[in-house]
């Protein structure tokens, strides 16, 4: 094990003596005028100096398109055209919001927001008039008519309905109703 320790060291021993000679040979191969000495590190000033002039001369050797300025003025209008066309699209939207916005608040002031979606019942009257029935099995709603919300924040309503009467016969009936625009709650007035 000390013999490979001592052959270790003696290579990274030569090893580093090559690279230092290397080096040396690379440093006396450049001319004397390159190498770089505390003399000849250049100043702030200078160096401001040669960068001004190293931009007026690449300044000098630009080509100058003839459509470069159309080129400019596409890019910047084809930028606008696409900010307008964003700008209209969020206007849009918003508008689109603001309709449907509308609309709801439209169809809670006509009441249809405690209607079904299914039939147009008033779930409610529609379940107490079944209560009421003989059969209720039999019970089919045909239409219920709504007004808008009144002064007291209430509905009218007036169902009409289909069942089956004691005689086996099929009978349309009528409940009036109404019901209060906030919850929904309905007062039974009277059935036919």
């Amino acid at each position: 094990m000390f013999k490979l320790i001592g052959k270790l060291i003696k290579y990274t021993i030569y090893g580093s003596i090559s690279v230092v000679v290397l080096l040396l040979g690379i440093i006396a191969m450049i001319p004397e005028d390159e190498r770089v000495t505390s003399a000849n590190i250049p100043t702030k000033e200078v160096v401001e100096v040669v960068e001004e002039e190293v931009v007026e001369e690449v300044k000098k050797d630009l080509i100058v398109f003839p459509w470069a300025d159309e080129l400019e003025e596409k890019k910047a209008k084809r930028e606008e055209e696409k900010r307008i066309a964003e700008q209209k699209k969020i206007e849009e939207e918003l508008a689109k919001e603001k309709l449907l916005a509308e609309q709801k608040a439209e169809e809670k002031r006509k009441g249809f927001h405690c209607l079904s979606s299914w039939d147009g019942s008033h779930r409610a009257v529609a379940n107490w008039t079944k209560k009421q029935l003989r059969e209720p099995k039999s019970f089919k709603h045909i239409n219920t008519l709504v007004w808008p919300v009144d002064t007291q924040g209430n509905h009218q309503l007036v169902m009409q309905y289909k069942a089956k009467n004691g005689f086996g016969g099929m009978t349309s009936g009528v409940v009036k109703a109404f019901y209060s625009n906030s919850d929904c709650g309905a007062t039974i007035k009277s059935i036919d």
